[in-house]
């Protein structure tokens, strides 16, 4: 009886790490991180979401739904640099804004599906080696969910600017962020200055991705 009831507890033990082990693979076998921790895709956490239950990753129409996720990674380094976009026009369903006072000014979450919809824009007027582009094709630790930070996810990564790792201290960056139809949201890591820059402004990509 003895030897009945510690073989079922055993069995018991191993059907709950089999459960365990499927949810961590399922989740990207993704561990507890903190701030400046080296991430699953080999760049830096910068930001760690203060609810366990996370913050919400916007889907897009075309290329996924929207998800829960509570860290932010920086790419390990920049992906070179380049416009924003190549001609006047106000890409619809891109985050938009002129004002430091509007909601999405520190807005996370949304840089995903910015990203997206201008990649899916250019595609139909053959631009390429754009901003977005060039972020959304990045594939640092073999990860292929990267892209460019919005308004709100930049100002995070300036926050923690001075993390190992990060090693960025008087550039301007470029953010998912739309200013008007010729301008997009850029952030100067030297000066704190946020604003919109012409669209044809040539300035850095630091690829992000949310998990």
């Amino acid at each position: 009886m003895f030897k009945r009831r510690n073989l079922g507890v055993l069995i018991v033990l191993a059907i709950i790490l089999t459960l365990v082990f499927i949810a961590c693979d399922a989740a990207g076998g993704d561990g507890d991180y903190k701030v400046g921790d080296i991430g699953p895709g080999g760049g830096i956490i910068f930001y760690v979401h203060p609810d366990p239950t996370g913050f919400t990753v916007e889907g897009h129409e075309s290329f996924g739904s929207s998800y829960q996720a509570n860290y932010l990674e920086a790419a390990p380094e920049a992906s070179g640099i380049a416009y924003w976009q190549n001609n006047d026009t106000v890409i619809i369903g891109v985050t938009t804004f002129t004002s430091s006072s509007h909601e999405d000014y520190n807005k996370i979450g949304n840089g995903r599906k910015d990203t997206l919809t201008i990649v899916a824009y250019l595609a139909t007027v053959s631009d390429t080696g754009r901003a977005a582009q060039v972020a959304d094709a990045a594939a640092f630790g073999g990860k292929n969910d990267w892209f460019l930070p919005s308004s709100g996810e930049l100002n995070l990564l300036y926050e923690q600017r001075n993390l190992q790792g990060i090693g960025i201290t008087s550039d301007i960056l470029w953010s998912s962020s739309q200013y008007n139809y010729g301008g997009a949201w850029c952030q100067d890591f030297g000066n704190d200055v946020r604003d919109g820059y012409s669209k044809g402004f040539t300035t850095i990509i630091r690829a992000i991705r949310a998990f």
